[in-house]
This record gives structure tokens, sequence and C-alpha cells, in this order.
């Protein structure tokens, strides 16, 4: 089953703003409004059932949305307030594991990317959760002016991908832990503490590898938390600002071109 987060924070974000809209995913993006592109994606990866969770303020009822609801194969649910407790709330009320979650706004993901990533996941033996990356050399190359936000690892810099994959019922604790960040993203001190400085340092000097950072936040958990690394930079994208948007109008055009070829 996959959950799909298409809520949106007070005041959008900045693509709505952008745009003078209640919501970027009901903009029209290359032909279709930019939720379609997720979770026709989503719905055509041979993934049985997916939960929809959001959009909210009434946004729900809009025809675009209710072409999703309307499906056999697609529940909703409202959003709650913030990501991390709609993640919270569509887990608990699918009551099954394992779940891929992602989010409405993945515009550029694509069925082949999401059944790699399961296939890639599901065969992590032992991981409660495990996190999508791409290189950030992969997306540098991809899209040399794209500004994106780099995790700098001392075994590579990485992007994440917007895929987790929730393979057991212990995932509800990070999820909970990220709520609890979540709460903190206004006050960096107290994040910091929460994560704990001595992390935080080896992370700045350059010196924390990817599976020690996903190792020391499990320990918070008391979960494990493993990752993957995915060939498509694409995956690096979503659209949720104006350059964005214009860069999946891009590869979007690109794969039309491809296909018509």
């Amino acid at each position: 089953m996959a959950v799909v987060l298409a809520g949106e924070r007070p005041g959008g974000n900045t693509l709505a703003r952008a745009h003078g809209v209640r919501s970027a995913l009901l903009m029209e993006l290359e032909g279709r409004v930019l939720i379609d592109w997720a979770m026709g994606a989503i719905t055509q990866s041979g993934i049985e059932r997916t939960l929809l969770v959001g959009p909210g303020a009434g946004l729900s009822e809009s025809p675009a949305v209710r072409r999703w609801r309307e499906r056999e194969d697609v529940d909703w649910v409202a959003p709650a307030r913030g990501p991390a407790a709609s993640a919270i709330a569509a887990a608990e009320h699918a009551g099954t594991w394992p779940l891929l979650l992602t989010s409405a706004d993945h515009a550029l993901l694509q069925s082949s990317s999401v059944r790699d990533f399961c296939t890639k996941a599901q065969a992590m033996t032992g991981a409660d959760v495990v996190v999508g990356m791409v290189l950030a050399d992969r997306v540098r190359e991809r899209f040399p002016h794209s500004q994106r936000t780099w995790l700098r690892f001392h075994d590579g810099e990485c992007c994440g991908s917007n895929l987790f994959f929730l393979r057991t019922p212990r995932a509800l604790r990070v999820l909970r832990f990220w709520q609890s960040l979540e709460t903190m993203r206004k006050h960096p001190l107290r994040m910091a503490r929460q994560l704990g400085p001595t992390v935080l340092v080896r992370y700045l000097a350059g010196r924390l590898k990817r599976d020690d950072a996903l190792s020391h936040v499990g320990k918070q958990c008391d979960a494990t938390i493993r990752s993957v690394l995915l060939d498509s930079a694409e995956l690096a994208v979503d659209v949720d600002s104006p350059a964005d948007f214009t860069l999946a109008e891009h590869v979007l055009r690109e794969r039309a071109a491809t296909r018509d070829a």
C-alpha cells in the first residue's frame, strides 16, 4: 500500500504563493494537474491500494481530486496538522505494513522508479524504515543549475528522493520523532540538542557517514533506519517552487519528445 501526502502548510508553498492559488497541486503541468503525475506513477506501479492524505480546506472536493477519490483502488483521509502528523494518521488508518510514503508534488516520479525503490527497500531485512537517496554528483550532472538541499556526508553528498519505505510498525516511532523535530523547525538550537551535539559537530565537520547518521536517529527512536541509493536524478525534484515547476516542465517535455520520436 502507498501513502501520498497531499496536505499543505498554512499559507501554501512558494509555488502556490507565486501563482496566487490555494494549492499548487491543482495547477496544470503539461496538460495534467500536478497531483495527477505522482498519483499516476503510484497507481501504475503495481501497488494495489493508495491512501491519499489531503488536500484539505475544501480542496478535496475539486474535480481533480474527486477523480482520484472515486477510484476503487484509492482511499482518502483528511490531512492532519503538518506532514509528520499526516503520515502518522495515514499509517494508523492503513493498519498494514509495509507502506510506501511519498508526496503528491513528486511530479517527476515514474512507476519504474517506484518499483525499483520498493524492491530494494523490501530486500533490506531488519530495517524498519528505508530512505531513498540520490548521489549529489548524479543530480548535478543531470540538473547543473538546479538548487537542491545537499546532505553532506563523509561518504558522499546526497539528496533526498522523497521516497520512504515503512517496513514495520516500528516505523511509527520514526514518524513521531520526525513530528517532534517539526515542532522545533523554528528553533534550531532545540533541534540540535534533540539530534545530539556530537553528531551535529561530526556532520558540520564533514566526518559523519550516511549510515552512521541514520543509525544515530534510529537509536533515538528505538528503530532501525537504512538507506538505498537510487539512480534517477529526477527523484531529487519535488515541485514546490517556481524554479522546480519550470524544471519539471522541461523534463516532462523531454519525456514526451522521446516517446514521440
